[in-house]
């Protein structure tokens, strides 16, 4: 009965490290280009949005892979608002998007949830994070 015992508990430490040790479905490097694009297009809403936003900052992001074919991006940005009347004010906001796998390296979202509010898009947002030489990725990022 020992040895029964024992044969169980290896083949479960076994068990563990592989599920623990196997690669993620989505590489590192996806994560990485998901994260600048949603930088990106969060900048671009913002800027066309309020023609009056200055420093803009992506705090914190951080990319989870659910499962094989969806992805959550955490995210919490900054940026200060020129008001000729009130000076500059600054606001922090935090949210996330929910990416679904179209094709093999391409991603899409049609809702982003920022603070209490829920931006459905009328066309999804595409995202098809490549790889990105390290030269030309801006030191900013």
């Amino acid at each position: 009965m020992k040895y029964i015992s024992l044969i169980l508990l290896i083949l479960i430490i076994f068990a563990t490290q592989y599920l623990v040790s196997s690669p993620g479905t989505v590489s590192l490097e996806t994560h990485n280009n998901m994260q600048m694009e949603i930088r990106d297009i969060i900048q671009k809403a913002l800027q066309d949005n309020i023609p009056t936003i200055q420093e803009f900052k992506l705090l914190n992001v951080l990319s989870e892979a659910i499962d094989d074919n969806n992805v959550k991006v955490n995210f919490i940005y900054s940026y200060k608002i020129a008001d000729a009347t009130q000076g500059n004010s600054k606001t922090e906001n935090s949210g996330f998007v929910m990416l679904k796998r179209i094709e093999k390296n391409q991603w899409s979202f049609e809702t982003a949830q920022i603070e209490d509010q829920k931006i459905e898009f009328s066309d999804p947002i595409i995202i098809s994070p490549e790889t990105v030489p390290t030269d030309e990725v801006p030191a900013d990022r």
